[in-house]
């Protein structure tokens, strides 16, 4: 077991739930979990700490055991916020990890986070070895599509009060505890809107 761990927690507890969270989406075998608990790397990360700059390959699929991250691009030199990560979820840029390519958007820990991973060949001998593990693989990558046609539908509304509504819905647990900055980068909104409906919603 690989563990790069930078705070006073239990790497096994982490590989743990990363089973878990396997196991919902498909039977873990013995066999392929005692594969895993070898193989897992686990690691952690700091305020602002990359886990992926863009112009990089995604070498590693990832499950959040603990903390958030922020999906992030340059445009016209301006920071824009693409996504967000909460913990006991997967994190997975797609088309660079598996297709191998740069990425053209970087990742970066909202606070201390630690992951558990597996770097694309380890994924792919998954594959090979544990017909399971292409079940799981499928089922995060409709996930995230999924979730991501519905932000492209919903960023396409005029009201600004529907982008904030999907926020609000998806990730409840970061209306407070994330820059407004980053919030509003993320549904298309200037930051004085932003205030302004979030106030309006508290009244309530």
């Amino acid at each position: 077991m690989n563990v790069y761990s930078r705070f006073e927690e239990d790497a096994q507890h982490a590989i743990l739930e990363a089973l878990d969270f396997l196991n919902r989406l498909a039977p873990v075998s013995g066999e392929l979990r005692t594969h895993l608990q070898n193989t897992f790397h686990v690691a952690g990360y700091s305020k602002d700490e990359l886990l992926l700059r863009a112009g990089q390959i995604s070498e590693y699929a990832w499950f959040l055991h603990k903390g958030s991250v922020r999906w992030f691009h340059f445009e016209r030199e301006k920071e824009v916020t693409n996504w967000f990560t909460i913990e006991k979820s997967a994190i997975l840029a797609a088309k660079s990890f598996y297709g191998r390519i740069s990425s053209i958007e970087s990742i970066a820990a909202l606070g201390n986070c630690i992951t558990v991973g597996l770097t694309y060949n380890e994924l792919q001998d998954c594959y090979n070895r544990f017909p399971e593990t292409l079940l799981m693989g499928r089922k995060v990558s409709d996930y995230y599509q999924g979730v991501l046609m519905d932000y492209n539908r919903i960023m396409r509304f005029n009201r600004a009060i529907e982008r904030y509504e999907f926020l609000e819905e998806v990730f409840p647990s970061l209306l407070y505890s994330v820059p407004v900055a980053y919030l509003a980068s993320f549904i298309n909104m200037d930051v004085a809107t932003f205030y302004k409906i979030r106030s309006e919603r508290r009244k309530n």
